[in-house]
């Protein structure tokens, strides 16, 4: 998932020995997610919330898929998403094939566990995580695996990575539940960054979301 510079303070905090692994790298951005140069969780959040909401589960949707999930069975396969690049995918065919699935059974009056639909939902979802953070992790031979944004918060997810990387050798940080659910805080620790490095941008700049910490530097003054 995504992450931000609030990591830098964490790791440093929490996991001071740890920090020579990332003493080659020139941002926060790459210390904790662009080392193995994966972009799995574009969208997985937003795909939670939409699945959550054809199921008639409250926003923002992860938390309730997550709930759910725990009571629920694998019965349904769907579809896993699909990579363009080895570590480049999008969720958008999951919460197609999810949505489409949903409607189908509506219209056609068909019975089924909402539990049961979270719970291999869930499975697809967050196993290709999984599975391609172990494999990037091997291939650039990272020291250390960091979970960070919203759907880190995800249990499944939390469980799954420990289980993966048991006896790897290679350290899991897992962040507290309350470092994954506020952006509006990690936005302001990006700013105070920013503003250490004396990195100023004028009112008439534009907005994009996808802006890679690394990119701030065209700013500075």
């Amino acid at each position: 998932t995504s992450c931000c510079p609030a990591w830098v303070d964490y790791v440093e905090k929490y996991y001071p020995d740890n920090l020579g692994n990332f003493s080659s790298c020139k941002s926060p951005h790459q210390m904790v997610g662009a080392l193995a140069k994966t972009y799995y969780a574009q969208k997985v959040g937003e795909c939670f919330d939409k699945v959550a909401r054809v199921l008639g589960l409250p926003y923002p949707g992860g938390v309730y898929i997550d709930r759910n999930a725990k009571l629920g069975e694998h019965k349904y396969q769907f579809k896993t998403p699909k990579a363009n690049k080895k570590y480049d995918f999008s969720y958008s065919g999951l919460k197609t094939a999810v949505i489409n699935w949903a409607n189908s059974a509506n219209m056609k009056g068909e019975s089924y566990k909402i539990e049961d639909v979270a719970k291999s939902f869930q499975d697809t979802a967050i196993n290709v995580i999984v599975e391609k953070s172990f494999e990037a992790a091997k291939e650039y031979d990272v020291k250390m695996v960091c979970l960070a944004g919203g759907v880190s918060a995800n249990s499944y997810l939390r469980e799954e990575i420990i289980k993966k990387f048991d006896k790897t050798g290679i350290d899991v940080i897992i962040p507290p539940i309350w470092c994954t659910t506020d952006n509006a805080a990690m936005i302001a620790k990006v700013a105070e960054h920013l503003y250490e490095r004396k990195i100023f941008a004028d009112l008439s700049i534009g907005v994009d979301p996808n802006w890679k910490i690394e990119e701030y530097d065209k700013f500075e003054n």
